[in-house]
């Protein structure tokens, strides 16, 4: 193989396997996103084509005989970015939701019951429990079922926070939003420090010699 198909091959091999990294991290943002979301449809099918791409181009080029594309370092890589786009996506529709809510307002419960009881396989009991929650929009009374932590009385009220444009109600729950919070930040460091971004440098620099070598 001469430096200059070599390089064609490797070029073709990054650009497709990127494509597919970024159009999948922009695919699992947008998936059923209410923050900014993309077309579906264009994102897999660029990020599909991307990765045969890659892989059709890294079938002649070959590191101590195993084909680039199936180094286990660009697959972590693409899997981080996917995996850390969904954890953003969380936290900006939490966010979104939180600002979206912004008036506080007091609601009464009734009807509240037990909608089901769920035993794990380590023998912990889990039951799930709602209520009817009535509140005041715009001069008029809005009623919706909900989850509840814990089974209230006829008559409870619970703080809740409303959306003063649609009357939607919302609880604000924090440990959501941080457990989100912490999953992309983790994910994003890991990204930073795993070997996908060593992979990446390193075939970069393996372009370039070949470049160097045309020239």
């Amino acid at each position: 193989m001469t430096p200059g198909s070599t390089a064609f091959w490797r070029f073709l091999t990054l650009t497709g396997t990127l494509t597919g990294a970024v159009s999948g991290a922009l695919l699992c943002w947008s998936w059923g996103s209410t923050v900014a979301a993309l077309p579906l449809t264009p994102l897999l099918l660029v990020g599909g084509a991307g990765l045969l791409v890659a892989f059709a181009a890294s079938l002649p080029l070959t590191d101590g005989g195993v084909p680039v594309l199936r180094h286990a370092a660009a697959i972590i890589l693409m899997l981080l970015l996917w995996t850390s786009a969904l954890a953003a996506d969380d936290v900006a529709d939490a966010v979104a939701s939180w600002a979206r809510t912004s008036q506080a307002v007091t609601t009464t419960l009734n009807g509240c019951r037990v909608d089901g009881t769920y035993t794990s396989d380590s023998g912990s009991v889990r039951v799930e429990t709602s209520c009817v929650y009535h509140w005041m929009f715009d001069g008029r009374e809005r009623s919706e079922r909900r989850g509840s932590s814990s089974a209230g009385q006829d008559g409870d009220h619970q703080r809740m926070w409303m959306d003063p444009q649609t009357g939607e109600i919302s609880d604000h729950s924090g440990l959501p939003l941080v457990a989100a919070a912490a999953s992309f930040a983790l994910l994003t460091a890991a990204i930073a420090v795993t070997a996908g971004l060593r992979w990446l440098r390193r075939e970069f620099k393996k372009l370039l010699t070949e470049l160097d070598r045309i020239d």
